[in-house]
């Protein structure tokens, strides 16, 4: 395909551009790179510059949430984290 890939990625979810201000091109989600972040670590990180970017649509977020959970490259940790959160059944 023509979008950005790497052996931890899948083409679970495809992103192409218009789905989200921030793409210019199809891209897909590189779960293997997945990581959990405390909140008080995130907020330094924006309140140190990091850039924001526009919040997603319902419909892009499940996807994005789906292809998480079904992906073979997502740590098993973090997809059990995940689902507690989102308050899914294992």
């Amino acid at each position: 395909g023509d979008w950005s890939s790497d052996v931890c990625s899948s083409d679970l979810v495809v992103l192409k551009k218009g789905d989200h201000p921030y793409l210019t091109h199809s891209s897909v989600v590189s779960y293997g790179h997945a990581r959990e972040y405390r909140v008080d670590k995130i907020e330094k990180m924006i309140a140190s510059g990091w850039p924001l970017c526009d919040p997603c649509s319902d419909e892009l977020l499940k996807a994005v949430q789906d292809g998480l959970l079904a992906s073979p490259h997502t740590e098993r940790r973090l997809k059990a984290v995940c689902q507690s959160a989102w308050n899914l059944e294992k």
